[in-house]
Parts: structure tokens; C-alpha cells; sequence
């Protein structure tokens, strides 16, 4: 397996408001701290696992992440705020479009990550794009950022296969969230979800 993989740690940050947000950091299981994503991302799916294994606890304060750095055989999609209980939103549904792709929840339980396989280009997709201008929607193609996995998989595809024009859906949408807010959901389209999927992120899962 590819050696992408990282065990990542939710950690309280006190913000200036005074407000503390849990951010998920890339996490040296042996020394017990936080390191960078880049050293931490250096294990196959399998050894992380069993990293995972040795500290995860009941408050599933651990996870699992992978760092699509340039090369990687996979590219992310982050897509906040667009799950509520059992439905998701008509934009997120729209986005992904109608082929079969990977799409999981998010730890959270309220996001969407959809896993394809890495196109020329996608390491450059969003350079030099602002936090604020990718709020709630993410593309992970380079090794500034890991991308984080639950294998908490919906809609039925275990494979990684690419969907057409879902960049530039992607592209589309940033551009309309950059002059205007997102709107609410609406029509939610409902799903069922299984927990139970693992794909292993193998060159032989990877349909281009």
C-alpha cells in the first residue's frame, strides 16, 4: 500500500473569541504529540491501522488520515456542512453527480468526502486559493493538508473510480459561493448509510 497514511488526534484550540474549536492534528502515536502532517504521513493503511489500535480510545478521540501529496494514486473532496441525520443536501448531491463515485461521511457525521483517483492538474487545482473562499467546499490534491478517512461509505460504491465533470462542478461552485452565500438545504434526497465499507486504497480498487 501506498505510504500516505497517518493517525490524526482531535485537539482543543482556544480561539481569540474565547471559543475553543477541536481541530484534528496530525499525531506521533509513539512520542504522544502532534507533528506535521508531512513526516506524519509516512505509513501504509495497514500500519496505521495498528497504530490506530493502540491508542484509540472510547471517546474516538483518534482517526485516520491520507495526505494526497503529489503523486498519491487519490484526490479528496471536502464537502461541509451537507448531511443532516439521514438526508443530504440537494447541492452536495448535485455536485457529486449522477455516476457511481466514493463518497463517505465525515467523522463529524454532518460532511461529505468523495475519493477519486488523481488526474493531471489536480495537485494545482485550487493553488493559492483562500480558507475563505473554499469554505465548506475542499480539494485535496497537494501535501499542504491530509485528507480525513472513516470508511463510513454511502451510495453504494466501494471502488475509486473517476465521475465526469465533477471538477469542474467543483470549480463551478466555488465561483458562485465567491459572490453569493451558500443556500440552505432544500428537497433533501435521502440515503442509507454503511458503516461497515473499507476500500484499501490499492492501486487494484483504483478504476481511471
Amino acid at each position: 500500500g501506498e505510504p500516505n497514511w497517518c493517525v490524526w488526534k482531535k485537539v482543543g484550540r482556544k480561539r481569540d473569541d474565547g471559543i475553543t474549536k477541536i481541530n484534528k492534528v496530525p499525531w506521533d502515536t509513539v512520542a504522544d504529540r502532534a507533528i506535521d502532517a508531512k513526516v506524519a504521513a509516512q505509513y501504509t493503511l495497514e500500519e496505521t491501522l495498528v497504530r490506530l489500535s493502540r491508542v484509540q480510545n472510547s471517546a474516538k478521540s483518534y482517526g485516520v488520515g491520507y495526505l494526497c501529496r503529489e503523486g498519491s494514486t487519490v484526490v479528496g473532496l471536502d464537502l461541509d456542512k451537507c448531511v443532516d441525520g439521514d438526508v443530504i443536501a440537494p447541492w452536495a448531491r448535485e455536485l457529486i453527480g449522477p455516476s457511481p463515485v466514493y463518497v463517505e461521511l465525515s467523522p463529524s457525521g454532518t460532511g461529505l468526502r468523495v475519493l477519486l483517483p488523481r488526474q493531471p492538474g489536480d495537485d494545482h487545482f485550487w493553488e493559492g486559493m483562500s480558507p475563505s473562499q473554499n469554505a465548506g467546499l475542499g480539494f485535496f490534491g497537494a501535501d499542504k493538508r491530509f485528507i480525513t478517512i472513516t470508511f463510513q461509505q454511502i451510495m453504494g460504491l466501494s471502488a475509486i473510480v473517476d465521475t465526469p465533470g465533477i471538477r469542474d462542478r467543483v470549480e463551478a461552485k466555488r465561483k458562485e459561493w465567491a459572490v453569493a452565500p451558500r443556500q440552505s438545504a432544500r428537497q433533501p434526497i435521502p440515503f442509507e448509510v454503511d458503516p461497515k465499507v473499507s476500500a484499501l486504497f490499492s492501486h487494484d480498487s483504483i478504476v481511471d
